[in-house]
């Protein structure tokens, strides 16, 4: 152990000596560091090299901008229109709606088979909305049609305004 304590302390000493030096001859040469910066830009040249796709880039302007509204497909765009839908249930009661929300859906997939149903969580609501419908008219004509069918949830029905899927 003794052996291993001198070793230690002759290379931290070491160690210490060789930091010294390094300072020292550090602050030795910071007189002439003014004479560096003076060379470097009274005779310096500066020479950049970027690739030329970087160049037309930067040329073109908000290049990023018309990069990013050309690479998104325009099917993806169509997909989903402005419209409307049937919402069935929406509450935000921490406890229960989210089963009461399942419940809904899977009584109105089993009843309307033909109508797409959707579960939505928007912070704090649980949301069961029903239907893609380009017009109100068809969204009442449903609306008319769950109400008859299931006259319990009748109350709750509504016809909101929203993104649809354009299928």
């Amino acid at each position: 152990m003794r052996k291993f304590l001198t070793l230690a302390v002759a290379l931290l000493s070491g160690a210490c000596m060789a930091f010294a030096g390094t300072t020292a001859s550090v602050t030795a040469t910071n007189d002439s560091v003014p004479n560096i910066v003076e060379e470097l830009t009274s005779t310096g040249k500066v020479t950049i090299v970027q690739p030329p796709a970087l160049l037309k880039r930067l040329q073109s302007g908000n290049a990023f901008e018309k990069q990013a509204e050309t690479t998104q497909p325009s099917s993806v765009q169509a997909r989903t229109i402005s419209g409307f839908r049937v919402e069935v249930f929406a509450d935000n009661n921490v406890r229960t709606a989210k089963s009461k929300a399942s419940q809904k859906r899977a009584l109105l997939m089993s009843r309307f088979p033909s109508h797409r149903v959707y579960l939505t969580f928007e912070s704090p609501f649980w949301r069961v909305r029903v239907g893609d419908f380009k017009n109100r008219g068809a969204a009442d004509a449903c609306m008319a049609e769950i109400r008859q069918a299931i006259p319990s949830i009748g109350g709750d029905l509504r016809v909101v305004r929203c993104t649809i899927n354009n299928h």
